[in-house]
């Protein structure tokens, strides 16, 4: 399983996510991916996006740690596979906020074990 580090970052419409890790050789990579989202997503779902096209890129089963200064990411990843139990909904009977976003993550993240780190400058 490869361990890969995952950055994530938002700007303006911008969604950004960096991919590092080293293959069965220890050669080093990196992967720069970009998308530009559209006009009316929140910065939620742009957030969001940064994860996804970071996932879509993965080919084998990987660690992945996600380093994100976003909080709703760190929530949401932790509480993915909760939300989706019920129906994606909170613990409080809410809807999930994006949640064809987070849908589509998890269907993404489905063979790799992700963690997460808050980095500082959070925007919990």
């Amino acid at each position: 399983m490869y361990e890969v580090q995952m950055r994530t970052k938002v700007e303006g419409l911008d969604c950004y996510c960096t991919l590092e890790f080293l293959d069965a050789k220890g050669k080093e990579h990196r992967m720069e991916v970009h998308e530009l989202a559209g006009s009316g997503e929140s910065r939620f779902s742009r957030d969001i996006r940064s994860v996804l096209i970071g996932l879509q890129r993965m080919r084998k089963p990987s660690h992945i740690t996600v380093y994100t200064s976003a909080g709703y990411i760190k929530t949401g990843l932790e509480y993915m596979g909760k939300w989706a139990d019920a129906g994606w909904k909170k613990a409080n009977g809410k809807q999930v906020s994006n949640k064809e976003l987070w849908e589509k993550v998890q269907k993404e993240a489905r063979g790799h074990s992700l963690s997460v780190i808050l980095e500082e400058g959070s925007n919990v």
